[in-house]
C-alpha cells in the first residue's frame, strides 16, 4: 500500500514526497482531499492556484475488475468546486 505522495511544483520545477496521512485514501476521496486541503477557496481555478490531483484507486494492482482505474481532479473553472474524473 503507498505510503507516500509525489508532488510536482510547475513554477519552479522541483518535485517533493510527502507522506501519505490515509494509506487507504485513493482515487476520488485523494483527489478530493488534495483540492481541498491545497486549494484557497478563492483561487483561480485557470491560474496558479490551482492544482490537478492524479490518484490511482485503491484497489491500484490488485488483480480485480476495477483495480486500474484512474482519477484526476482539481477546481473547476466552470462551478468553482472541486470536480473529479477518472478512467480505466
Amino acid at each position: 500500500m503507498p505510503t507516500s505522495i509525489l508532488f510536482f511544483d510547475l513554477t519552479t520545477g522541483q518535485a517533493t514526497v510527502r507522506p501519505l496521512a490515509d494509506p487507504l485514501a485513493g482515487g476520488r476521496l485523494l483527489t478530493a482531499q488534495l483540492v481541498n486541503e491545497l486549494v484557497d477557496p478563492r483561487a483561480d481555478p485557470l491560474g496558479p492556484g490551482n492544482i490537478l490531483a492524479f490518484a490511482a484507486g485503491p484497489l491500484a494492482g490488485l488483480r480485480v475488475s476495477t483495480g486500474g482505474r484512474l482519477s484526476v481532479g482539481g477546481k473547476s473553472p466552470l462551478t468553482g468546486g472541486i470536480k473529479e474524473a477518472n478512467a480505466g
